[in-house]
């Protein structure tokens, strides 16, 4: 379900392109509905562990990347749960 909500995160900009990308998108919506009932999840939920999966996955790219900016300068990674922001700089 994570991996889904991530394919349509980053191919949201990619609606509209083609009836193949309308469906693809369309189906992985209407599999994410499916995967939450048989989970017992609220959307809610799923969103919230999506948020926390996004965040952990532009903090490894970061640590990766050795990307972090020069002069104490804060980088943010994303926003996170509840829209908290997170940065280089302690938060």
């Amino acid at each position: 379900m994570l991996v889904s909500m991530h394919l349509c995160f980053l191919s949201q900009g990619r609606r509209g392109e083609s009836p193949e990308w309308d469906e693809f998108l369309d189906e992985q919506i209407s599999q994410q509905q499916a995967w939450r009932t048989e989970l017992g999840i609220e959307k809610e939920e799923a969103d919230r562990a999506y948020q926390f999966m996004r965040w952990s996955d532009r903090l490894s790219l970061i640590l990766a990347q050795g990307k972090l900016p020069d002069a104490g300068r804060a980088l943010e990674i994303t926003s996170g749960i509840d829209g908290q922001r997170y940065d280089s700089q302690g938060k």
